[in-house]
Parts: C-alpha cells; sequence; structure tokens
C-alpha cells in the first residue's frame, strides 16, 4: 500500500511515526545525504534510533538483493557513463566534444522517462537529423551491453518486483518511508508503486503542497487503486507580524556589527559560499560550506596537459609521462597534485580500455577525462566547529532550526528562490507529460513557502531585508504578502571614512568580475567606495523606477519573450512586457503618465532586440542563450560573469551585452584599447561559458535598445561581416581578422589590471574622463573636489 501522509509542519511526521510504522521493520530513503544527516538528527533528538538512507544506497541494496552482485558490478556512476559513451562516440569516428555533451544530457533525461525506443524515436524527431542518430544509437548501445545507470536500475528493480520471483532473503512487509523529495522522476515513481505491491511506502508532504499540486507533478502519478491519503496535520496559527531592518544595499555587515547577536544567521540562498561567510562580521561563527580544496591544482593539471596534444602521444606514451609527473610532485610533497594526476591517470587506464589501441591524445579526450575526472575529486567541505558562537545556515537548512532566537537575511546578491523546471521545448514537455511527471518549479517553491511558514511559527525571527528587494522578487513577495513587517530603526553609525583604511579588507576573497574591473579602469575611488566600503547611496524613490529597475526589466522581457516563443508577434510581445513590469512595479506608487512612459520605452526598446535576435538565430540557424553564467576560482582569486546572450552553432559564436544607450561603447577605438573590457572579459573565457572555444567565427558586440543603429559588434569573418552589414542592417561592424591575438593581448592587460587592484592602497580619485563622473553614483560623497 501506499500512503501519503499530509502534514501542516514536519513536526506532525515525526509526532506521528511511532504509529504510522513498526521502527524495528522501518527505513526511512532520503533524496542526499544532507537530508539524510538531518533526519537522523531529529529523530535522535527524540530518542529514537532510527537510521536514514540515501536513495543512491537503497537502489544498490535492492540491486544488490534481487538482480545479484553481478548486476551491481555493472551498475555505472554519471562518470563512468560519460567516459564508456564517450569511448563509443570516438570509436565510431566522432571527436566533437560538444556535441556529446548535448546527446549526453538528452539521452539521461530521456532515460528518466522510459527505456523504451519508441518514445526516443518520437522525442528525437524534434531535433536535427545528426543529434537524433547519435542519441538513438547511444541508447541502442547502453541496452546491448546491458549497462545499469540509476534510471535503468530504478526499471530493473520494478520488474523483478512486479514478476513476484523474489529471493528468500529480499524482505517484505517493511514500512519505506521516502522523506524530502521536491521531485521524483518517472523511473523512482514507478520503482514507489512497484515497492508499494509488498510494502508500506509512505511519502510526507505538506498539506498545501499536495493540495495544491497540478495533474502533471509527480505526487499525481501514483495509482489510485493502491494510494490512501492520510491527513495527519495539526492546526497551528500562522506568524502574522515579523519585524525587521530594511538596510540599504551593501551596508549588511555595517547594519549586523550594531546589532545583538542571536543563535543562528539564515542566508537566504540555496548555497552557503565563503564570501556569503565573509560577509558577516561575527568573529565567532559555526559554518559548514563546500569548498572546492582541488580547484588550483586540477586546472594546473590542465594546463600542464593541454600542451602534449600537439604532441600527438598515444594513450600508453601519456600515461608514462602521468606517472613521471606523479614521480616529481611526490619529491615536492605536492600532494594536491598528486591527488589530481592520480585519479587522472585511473580514467587514462579505463579509456585505454575502451578505445582501440594506439589512440591519440587528442583536444576532445581531455575535455571528456577532464569532466569525467572532475566528478570524481573528492567533496570536501570548510566548517568552524566552535562551542559558542552564531550558527550560520543556508535556506535549505531551516527544517531543523526550532525555538531559536534567528536573524533570517535576504538580499539581492544570494539569488533566486525558484525552483527548477523542466528544460523541453513545448512540444517535447507534452509528450513527456504524458508517460510521466515533469518537474515544475511551482511545485518546489510552494514546498519552500511552507517550510518558510513552519520556520518562522517556531523560531523567533527578525528579517533582514535589503531595502527594495522585495519590489523585485517575485518569491519573497508572495512569502511575505500576508505578514505585517514592523519596520526596526536600521542601526548605522558611520557611513564612510575621509580616507581608505582597508588593509585588512582587501586582504578577503579576491573576487573579480567584468564590471568590478570596469570600475577600476574608470575611476580607483569609484572601485574603492563601490566595493570596499560598499557604499550605496542613490536615492530611491516609490514613485519612479531608476535605470537599473528599467534595465533588468527590458533584459528579462527580451529573455522571457524568446523562452516562449520562436517568432515575433506584436499582442504576445505587450503581453510579456506587462507581465515583466507589474513585477517591477509591484509596491510603488507609479502616476499613470510615468507608467506610460516606462511601458512605451520597454516595448520600443526591446521590440527591436528581439527581432534583430531572431533574425541571427534564423540566418545561422544558431542557438541562443540568455544569462549564460560562469562562477570559478583561479591562483585564489573567484572569476564571475553572466553574459547576457549567446547566439550559437558549431562553426560561430556570437557574444551580445545589451545596452539602454551607446554612452559606454561611444567608439571601436576606447574597447580595442581595452578602456571598456566588458566584452573582451567573456570574449577571453568562451569555454567557461560552455562553448566551443575552437569555433572558427567568433563575433562580440554591444546592442543598443534605444537605438539599433548604434549597435557595435567586432568580427572574426570577413564573410560575416557582408552578412551583418547587408542581410541584418548593422551599420557599425568592424573586422578584426587576429581575434585571437587581442584576446591574448587583453589577458596581458587584464592581469595587469589585477595586480595594479591588488597592491593599490590609495585609490585615489582617478576618472579616465570627466563623464566618468558625471554618471558616477557615488560621485556626491566622493572627496575629488577636495584633492
Amino acid at each position: 500500500m501506499l500512503k501519503i501522509l499530509k502534514y501542516s509542519k514536519t513536526q506532525d511526521f515525526f509526532n506521528n511515526i511511532s504509529d504510522l510504522a513498526d521502527l524495528d521493520n522501518l527505513i526511512i530513503v532520503t533524496p542526499n545525504p544532507n537530508m539524510a544527516d538531518l533526519t537522523r538528527k531529529r529523530l535522535n533528538s527524540r530518542g529514537q534510533d532510527i537510521d536514514a538512507i540515501t536513495i543512491s544506497k537503497f537502489i544498490k541494496d535492492e540491486i544488490s538483493i534481487l538482480l545479484g552482485v553481478e548486476k551491481l558490478e555493472r551498475y555505472y556512476s554519471k562518470s563512468e557513463l560519460i567516459l564508456w559513451l564517450g569511448g563509443i562516440w570516438k570509436k565510431i569516428g566522432k571527436d566533437d566534444f560538444v556535441s556529446f555533451d548535448k546527446c549526453f544530457r538528452v539521452l539521461t533525461e530521456l532515460r528518466s522517462f522510459s527505456m523504451s525506443d519508441q518514445v526516443y524515436e518520437t522525442v528525437m524527431e524534434n531535433y536535427d537529423s545528426e543529434m537524433s542518430e547519435s542519441v538513438l544509437w547511444l541508447q541502442r548501445f547502453l541496452d546491448q551491453l546491458e549497462i545499469v545507470d540509476e534510471h535503468k536500475a530504478n526499471f530493473l528493480i520494478s520488474e523483478v518486483l512486479r514478476a513476484g520471483n523474489l529471493p528468500l532473503e529480499y524482505k517484505v512487509e517493511r514500512t519505506i518511508v521516502f522523506y524530502g523529495f521536491d521531485f521524483l522522476t518517472a523511473s523512482q515513481v514507478d520503482l514507489l508503486k512497484s515497492l508499494a505491491l509488498r510494502d508500506d511506502v509512505l511519502i510526507p508532504l505538506y498539506k498545501n503542497v499536495y493540495d495544491e499540486a497540478v495533474a502533471s507533478d509527480w505526487i499525481n502519478w501514483f495509482d489510485q487503486h493502491n494510494l490512501e491519503v492520510l491527513d495527519i496535520s495539526e492546526n497551528y496559527t500562522l506568524k502574522e507580524e515579523l519585524n525587521t531592518y530594511q538596510f540599504p544595499k551593501g551596508y549588511l555587515s555595517k547594519v549586523l556589527t550594531e546589532l545583538e547577536s542571536k543563535d543562528e544567521i539564515i542566508l537566504a540562498t540555496k548555497n552557503l559560499t565563503r564570501e556569503c561567510i565573509q560577509e558577516i562580521p561575527f568573529e565567532n561563527k559555526k559554518f559548514k560550506t563546500p569548498v572546492d580544496l582541488y580547484s588550483s591544482e586540477y586546472n594546473k593539471m590542465i594546463s600542464l596537459l593541454e600542451p602534449l596534444i600537439d604532441q600527438k602521444l598515444e594513450i600508453s606514451s601519456l600515461k608514462s609521462w602521468v606517472i613521471q609527473a606523479i614521480n616529481e610532485f611526490v619529491s615536492k610533497s605536492e600532494y594536491r597534485l598528486i591527488k589530481c594526476f592520480t585519479l587522472f591517470y585511473k580514467k587514462l587506464v579505463h579509456w585505454e580500455e575502451i578505445v582501440e589501441e594506439g589512440s591519440l591524445f587528442d583536444e576532445y579526450t581531455l575535455r571528456l577525462l577532464d569532466v569525467s575526472t572532475r566528478l570524481d575529486l573528492p567533496r570536501i567541505n570548510l566548517t568552524h566547529l566552535i562551542d559558542t558562537g552564531v550558527e550560520l545556515r543556508d535556506i535549505k537548512q531551516i527544517e531543523e532550526i526550532k525555538n531559536k532566537s534567528v536573524y533570517l537575511i535576504i538580499q539581492t546578491s544570494y539569488g533566486s528562490m525558484s525552483g527548477i523546471s523542466a528544460n523541453f521545448t513545448e512540444n517535447i514537455e507534452k509528450y513527456l507529460s504524458s508517460i510521466g511527471p515533469i518537474r515544475r518549479a511551482g511545485f518546489e517553491e510552494t514546498n519552500l513557502l511552507m517550510q518558510l511558514e513552519e520556520f518562522y511559527h517556531d523560531n523567533e525571527i527578525i528579517l533582514l531585508i535589503e531595502k527594495g528587494y522585495l519590489e523585485h522578487s517575485l518569491f519573497w513577495s508572495k512569502n511575505l504578502v500576508d505578514k505585517k513587517l514592523i519596520n526596526l530603526e536600521v542601526p548605522i553609525k558611520s557611513i564612510i571614512s575621509q580616507k581608505p583604511d582597508c588593509d585588512e579588507r582587501i586582504q578577503s576573497p579576491r573576487v573579480i568580475s567584468a564590471s568590478r574591473l570596469q570600475n577600476f579602469i574608470d575611476c580607483p575611488r569609484k572601485y574603492y567606495l563601490n566595493y570596499i566600503e560598499k557604499l550605496s547611496p542613490s536615492n530611491e524613490f516609490n514613485d519612479e523606477l531608476n535605470a537599473l529597475d528599467l534595465g533588468w526589466a527590458e533584459h528579462k522581457i527580451i529573455e522571457i519573450y524568446f523562452s516562449e516563443n520562436s517568432d515575433f508577434d506584436e499582442k504576445r510581445h505587450i503581453d510579456v512586457v506587462q507581465r515583466i513590469l507589474l513585477k517591477v512595479l509591484k509596491g510603488k506608487t507609479i502616476s499613470s503618465v510615468n507608467l506610460q512612459k516606462y511601458h512605451v520605452e520597454a516595448t520600443a526598446f526591446t521590440a527591436d532586440a528581439i527581432r534583430k535576435i531572431i533574425e541571427i538565430k534564423n540566418k545561422f540557424n544558431m542557438q541562443v542563450r540568455f544569462e549564460a553564467e560562469f562562477d570559478y576560482i583561479e591562483s585564489e582569486t573567484t572569476f564571475r560573469g553572466s553574459m547576457d546572450c549567446i547566439c550559437y552553432n558549431d562553426n560561430a559564436i556570437l557574444l551580445l551585452d545589451f545596452k539602454r544607450s551607446n554612452f559606454s561603447f561611444t567608439s571601436f577605438t576606447s574597447i580595442l584599447n581595452f578602456e571598456v573590457i566588458q566584452l573582451w572579459f567573456y570574449a577571453s573565457r568562451i569555454k567557461k561559458l560552455g562553448l566551443n572555444q575552437e569555433a572558427a567565427d567568433i563575433t562580440i558586440g554591444y546592442i543598443d535598445l534605444s537605438d539599433m543603429t548604434n549597435s557595435m559588434l567586432f568580427t572574426s569573418s570577413k564573410d560575416l561581416l557582408t552578412v551583418y552589414k547587408k542581410d541584418l542592417g548593422f551599420s557599425k561592424v568592424k573586422l578584426v581578422p587576429n581575434i585571437d591575438e587581442i584576446r591574448t593581448e587583453y589577458n596581458e592587460f587584464e592581469q595587469a589590471t589585477m595586480k595594479r587592484l591588488f597592491e593599490e592602497s590609495e585609490f585615489t580619485p582617478k576618472p579616465k574622463n570627466e563623464a566618468i563622473c558625471n554618471f558616477c553614483s557615488i560621485s556626491n560623497i566622493c572627496q575629488k573636489g577636495e584633492l
């Protein structure tokens, strides 16, 4: 029997667990190790010595008993699966890693729905013929070799359970609880149905989440004849008022230094990073956060391997080279490098078994081994465990916090709370939704909203909210819409020191982005006030939108329209404009005149851009991505970025940055001289954006949303130059055939600029031109006039 347990609070489930199950015959299954740890803690705090395991361990245990050890040995992790399929890809004469990666992602998504060739053939009709053939071939190869991945394992176990010929040692009539799942795939849903034939399968879930679920959500995919819905919820009173500090952007640390300490600080982010932790000014703080301890050494290893590609080494020769490198690093006691090379060597041994004898070490092989090896790098957490002090947690850990005094911090830099939705086209999603559940962001968001309600009720909460953020965040405005926020006075004693005093602050974790570097190039004092003092003194008015609001809205309109449409339609465009502006304007008291002005601008500024990108996409048969991000560490420096728009195919890449005017890119010369560096910052990191850095033709450019004729492109291709001008109507296009050389020059310029930045101590106000001061948001508090 399968039972859905509806609770108002998670505590309802733990209060009733002894009545719902025989504790001696109970298994609790969770989606990941963190949830397993949390569940054990909650059970142990009640004096119940019950274990909780991950679904991965549960599946392996079931395979071992039901299918035997031999089948378990054919169970492949993701890193092993990539290596095997990548080897077969190469054996049939293919060596394009980007294409392989796309096929692998589509294949693994489809395997979560079905093992049927008919399903794959139907879905792949929506892709080009080459990709379709590749995905179908890889699927058939996995089938013929009887390779078992996580999805195949679910289907095999389900088949055995339904057939009924079970080993004598297989236990039945168990109570199996699947706790903490936001989503179950089609294969996992089928597994639970099969288990429920002989076991009691329990799925605890928030009552509101279950009641508000739609037909396509996983919770509605269970057989009604073998399903029982139990309401174990206990009513509780929602908290109506929350004490709140609203702090100016960039002032969090200053505000916290003036506030009394609490038991816990919750940062409204899904991932607690070192940067988040550093911003909290308390000396005694406990935390646990993932840290990429091997990043620097691993990147060094890859940089040592890359030149070997040109030597056309056989894999056997490369193995000898790696062994020599390991011996060298042993003599130097460089243990992290030893670990990286040892993992890589194991992959090489496995690779040699897969590919043909005499296979050469090439670009494709390196990229494939790189991805596979990275997946096997040790997972390490940075912790600071002390007896006393405030504990820092991310939003995913609020479930275990009970009867505590807590600050909940909400600000822009923590990112979105939105859930994850399936990434399919409309046609594919419509077909797959008839086979199995589709992941929906709204389901996960509702679950998190209910967790927060429980969190507010069970603890003494004070909110710290970045001023103006609620007006821009759909999630938090929805969460707090029924709450009365009791605004407390923000205690900021001092705003800014008259002279830079940043010896300690400039030693904090180094973060580099295009905007940070541009700020420093524009004026060292501007950088100091923005990123060291972290000032944001611009006045915010409730009856108007500022430039950032409008810029965000216009970027989002273009992105959302593209995600929903493949051609331009004026009515659909206006609908998107209205939807996005409603989000931005929420909580504002805008006059009808200003409202009309913003609507006209947003409509006019985005329409031409959308048309132009559609033209580009169709002309070159390109894929289009928006807000392509990277975030990585290199030589103890974190590099971050988000490219507004990327258009690409196998032969060409186009990087576009949207601007509301051409103020920052008035001439080709200023860009080629690196006075404006944003495009070069991204052009030098094409690989980090997930693109093929060997693409023959590269184009970078700024799109002026206010006047498309001001848009400016740089291209490495003479043929593309003609197409951009004659066919696509760009008047300002410059041919840069030596774009690779310029990228190299820019890398040298960037390194020199970073060196100056990290060594800077005075941060003297030296704007590169007068216009920088005219448009600077902190010019009114800069001492430039006194120097």
